[in-house]
């Protein structure tokens, strides 16, 4: 369940995404954080909407199941870098907290920002609901309803070649389910609202900036049967990184970095566990042509360190991560000057092998992006 959870926590804070190519992060090594010049950046820190003008943007979904019902679509309007407003449609959370049946919610994010000189400010608000009513076999009905609500407010401050971005984040997942799992059983959420901070710190020119950003999670995860709550405790999940974006070339983005991440899941008095896990992530993105470019990104996982306690006994392990070095190749395609498509050729490419190879595709294969500025 907890492994779920930060599936979760990953989703509720992408899906405040407004007008950025998904597609573009994914294949310099994922990390939003060290691309301070992608649109992206709006996931986490809703006050740099300002930073960028006005665009539309549509996300092709992944091979080999592209579904139309998944397809988020994004615009995003700036005046002057006074105000800005964004929305993104069709955006799918799954409610994976569930114990048995996740089910899909469509969730719409709308973010507004403002800015004051030096100061910018922004607040996201998400929302999204389904209702989920049949009779499957042996004439037993079912519903399932499920609602997610999120709202997430930001600062930015930049003078000279500092800045600093900061927000906030609170999350609502919340689903019932009657007949669903059992035809007598009610289900239903249980837990504590998703509470975040999300912390970035950068200095430097143009071309070369270092980065430090930290985020923090804090969520309770429980639902309730027939009136009796199950809870699988409250986690304390902490993300640290420091690392360098450079601009050495105008067609030319390279970025690297080491990040840390702590979570503490505590299930009572006497059984909970830690793990702590290190590793690194380089990226990089070219143009080869006036029109075409390519990107890469590798992450590894370097030291694990892991502690489960279970009333009077504890057992520990430490060492280097016994993980693969995760490899993600991309390409670009400029068409004009305000339209760019985005490819993720494929993830984990050394292992697996692309699809259009091996008929076997890795974690985000072939996703597509297309972006329009205006």
């Amino acid at each position: 369940m907890v492994k779920h959870w930060k599936k979760v926590i990953a989703i509720l804070a992408m899906v405040a995404s407004v007008s950025a190519t998904e597609t573009r992060v994914a294949t310099m090594g994922g990390d939003v954080d060290l691309l301070i010049n992608d649109e992206q950046n709006v996931t986490l820190y809703p006050s740099t909407v300002l930073n960028f003008g006005k665009m539309a943007t549509l996300e092709f979904g992944t091979l080999p199941s592209w579904n139309m019902g998944t397809y988020p679509a994004g615009l995003l309007i700036t005046n002057n870098n006074k105000m800005a407003f964004g929305i993104l449609g069709n955006r799918p959370i799954y409610m994976t907290n569930h114990p048995t049946n996740p089910l899909r919610v469509n969730a719409y994010s709308f973010v507004l920002g403002m800015g004051m000189g030096n100061l910018n400010l922004g607040v996201q608000v998400n929302m999204g609901m389904r209702n989920l009513s049949q009779t499957p076999a042996k004439d037993t009905t079912y519903s399932y309803n499920a609602m997610f609500l999120g709202i997430m407010p930001g600062i930015s401050y930049t003078n000279d070649n500092m800045g600093i971005d900061a927000s906030l984040n609170f999350a609502m997942p919340h689903w019932k389910d009657e007949g669903y799992t059992a035809p007598t059983d009610t289900l239903k959420f249980a837990g504590i609202p998703t509470i975040g901070m999300n912390f970035r710190f950068f200095n430097g020119s143009r071309t070369q900036k270092t980065i430090a950003a930290m985020h923090i999670n804090f969520f309770k995860d429980a639902y309730e049967q027939n009136g009796t709550t199950f809870s699988n405790g409250s986690t304390w999940d902490i993300d640290a990184k420091i690392g360098k974006y450079m601009h050495p070339m105008r067609w030319v983005n390279i970025i690297g970095g080491l990040n840390l991440n702590v979570e503490n899941v505590s299930i009572n008095d006497s059984t909970g566990s830690i793990a702590i896990n290190s590793g690194f992530l380089l990226g990089g993105e070219t143009l080869v042509s006036s029109k075409l470019g390519f990107r890469t990104g590798i992450t590894r996982n370097i030291f694990t360190y892991n502690k489960n306690k279970n009333g009077s006994t504890s057992n520990s392990t430490m060492g280097f991560a016994d993980a693969p070095l995760n490899v993600a190749i991309g390409a670009y395609l400029n068409v004009g000057s305000n339209v760019r498509i985005d490819a993720n050729i494929a993830h984990d490419l050394l292992f697996n092998g692309p699809y259009f190879l091996t008929g076997t595709p890795s974690q985000l294969a072939s996703t597509v992006s297309a972006i329009v500025k205006f």
